[in-house]
């Protein structure tokens, strides 16, 4: 089924699944949008074209079990996160190339990974940090504020008491 170049938009139909005797879908060079549906790893020895749409989300893990994968082409799309190994181990061709968030995981990516949630978590202590030094801070001032205005009302109350000790000896 070829229905590139056809200035479609939306999702891709997870009906699609539901066609087994597919052999060939062409969706390419459209304006399609959305994750691929899982359900397209039900098809078996086909070719998948979902080349230059505006694809999001990860590559469906159902597709490292299409073991008659011929093709499978998701160049320039927006889709993120891991590639299954599955897919990897197979035999096919596979063009996913523009799609700055995919990657592959590795033994290598485990530090990566650390280093991730590392970061993630200096960033946490960090808001932490700075959210307390401002509390404090406020804390603080509030504290100050209170004392100010106590000694004002002594230093008031002081100063009225010197007029009333100074018209109590006047009168007398």
């Amino acid at each position: 089924m070829e229905i590139a170049y056809n200035k479609l938009d939306g999702l891709i139909p997870p009906e699609f699944g539901n066609l087994l005797k597919l052999k060939y879908l062409n969706l390419s060079n459209n304006n399609l949008t959305g994750p691929i549906p899982q359900e397209l790893g039900k098809l078996s020895n086909i070719e998948i074209i979902l080349s230059n749409n505006t694809l999001t989300g990860p590559i469906p893990q159902e597709f490292g079990n299409l073991s008659k994968l011929k093709t499978l082409s998701l160049s320039n799309n927006t889709l993120s996160g891991p590639i299954p190994k599955k897919l990897k181990k197979l035999n096919i061709k596979m063009n996913i190339s523009n799609n700055p968030l995919l990657f592959e995981i590795s033994e290598n990516n485990n530090l990566l990974i650390i280093i991730l949630v590392v970061s993630r978590l200096f960033v946490i202590l960090l808001s932490v940090a700075v959210y307390l030094r401002v509390f404090r801070k406020k804390k603080n001032e509030n504290i100050k504020n209170k004392l100010y205005k106590t000694e004002q009302i002594s230093s008031k109350s002081e100063y009225i008491n010197t007029f009333e000790d100074e018209s109590i000896s006047s009168n007398v």
